[in-house]
């Protein structure tokens, strides 16, 4: 039986969608569905969703590992060897010349998926006849503007990036 106080913290993690070990993501795949119902209060969809992440993180653990294998002579040489690129560094995309090393890439992305994971259940949800609130009109408004004007400044700025 998994340590059950290991497992809560791990679904904790999971919920947050943060890094699992290998053992953690096992465990949380391994648990019946009576604990995350039960005993951590969740609904179907995020005991699901859950168990969905650990999974990942088991995929990426094992791509790790199989991507890992270096020569002896990449482990001589460490981090001090290996030439970085701009593809590793990421782009610069932002206004100026200096580029930040705080990541907004991997945050944006992390706010684009839950974006477009509830985009798509609202638009399963809706029939083409419901009647809705002004405010619930103007929210999906104002979020499709605003992703737009963001996705047509990042493309003409990769564009010319390219272009180079």
């Amino acid at each position: 039986m998994a340590d059950i106080e290991n497992l809560d913290l791990a679904v904790v993690k999971a919920l947050s969608r943060s890094r699992l070990t290998k053992e953690e993501a096992e465990e949380i795949v391994n648990a019946d569905q009576k604990y995350f119902l039960v005993d951590q209060g969740l609904d179907f969809v995020q005991s699901q969703s859950v168990k969905k992440w650990a999974k990942e993180e088991i995929l990426r653990h094992d791509a790790d590992k199989a991507t890992n294998e270096t020569s002896p002579l990449e482990e001589g040489l460490g981090v001090l060897g290996t030439i970085l690129t701009e593809e590793d560094l990421g782009r610069m995309l932002d206004y100026g010349e200096n580029k930040s090393d705080s990541k907004e890439g991997r945050m944006a992305k992390q706010d684009l998926y839950k974006l477009s994971e509830y985009s798509a259940k609202m638009h399963q949800m809706l029939d083409d006849h419901d009647d809705l609130p002004d405010w619930c009109l103007k929210y999906i408004y104002i979020s499709s503007f605003a992703v737009s004007k963001v996705y047509h400044y990042l493309d003409y700025k990769i564009f010319r990036k390219d272009s180079e």
